[in-house]
């Protein structure tokens, strides 16, 4: 892997310390505490481009390779999507389909306050628990904080990992959340 790859760009101090990282593994950014990991950048890309706040999941787990494309995400195993990550990047990151055959990698946040897209459903409340949206790609939803995760009809303990909680309720306007991060490896 080259540094230059690396979707977001880095700030030069981090350079160093990302030189030796492997696929999957966790990085701490001295400076927040924030959480990232390293993940491969599918091919196939919603609009092909990575949003920010966009949550991705794996197409791939053992190869650590995510998309924002839940319909490929799916495609890991029909009971089973698990998220990678957050893209955390002030605007969205272009990758042409002219560009398939370079590598992309990219550090997302695992752990961290970011604010991240909603499936546009309007129903997140602060510390509702949130998961990957089935249905809207690259996007979260909640589960109410009375709702029993087990007998959710989204059936969250076969189909869903916990992404982290909501901080206050989604923004209508922007179809968007500030959440804490907490996605387990």
């Amino acid at each position: 892997m080259t540094i230059q790859n690396c979707i977001p760009f880095l700030p030069t101090a981090w350079t160093t310390e990302l030189a030796g990282l492997s696929l999957g593994q966790r990085f701490v950014d001295p400076r927040t505490a924030y959480q990232y990991k390293l993940i491969q950048v599918a091919e196939t890309l919603v609009n092909d481009e990575l949003r920010n706040g966009e949550v991705l999941s794996y197409s791939d787990i053992t190869n650590y390779i995510a998309t924002n494309d839940i319909s490929a995400a799916e495609a890991v195993d029909t009971n089973y999507v698990k998220p990678a990550g957050v893209v955390d990047t002030t605007s969205a990151i272009d990758i042409p389909e002219s560009s398939a055959t370079v590598t992309r990698y990219a550090l997302v946040l695992v752990r961290g306050r970011k604010t991240i897209v909603t499936d546009g459903g309007d129903d997140i409340t602060a510390g509702d628990t949130l998961i990957i949206d089935p249905t809207v790609d690259g996007a979260c939803d909640s589960i109410d904080n009375d709702e029993d995760i087990g007998t959710t009809t989204l059936n969250v303990g076969d189909w869903m990992e916990i992404i982290g909680r909501a901080v206050d309720a989604d923004v209508d306007a922007s179809d968007t959340v500030v959440a804490e991060i907490d996605i387990k490896d």
